[in-house]
């Protein structure tokens, strides 16, 4: 049972370290675009789970709403 309740710390070290490691890759001189790609799905998928709590900034949330359009009608 305990270790349910290590989900949110593990999700939450998840989400950071992608984040970092999309930083550094937009950052750096050369970024892998199938790197980015896949930093930028997964930290998308960590959070979208998340989309509706009220902490969530308003375009966070527009961005994760935009994972279930797909790339076609996101940008409608």
């Amino acid at each position: 049972m305990t270790e349910l309740l290590r989900i949110p710390r593990a999700l939450s070290r998840a989400a950071d370290l992608t984040a970092h490691e999309l930083e550094d890759q937009l950052l750096g001189d050369q970024a892998d675009e199938n790197t980015v790609q896949l930093l930028w799905r997964t930290l998308l998928n960590t959070a979208e789970p998340f989309r509706a709590h009220p902490d969530v900034p308003a375009d966070a949330r527009q961005a994760l709403e935009a994972i279930g359009r797909g790339p076609a009608r996101a940008q409608r």
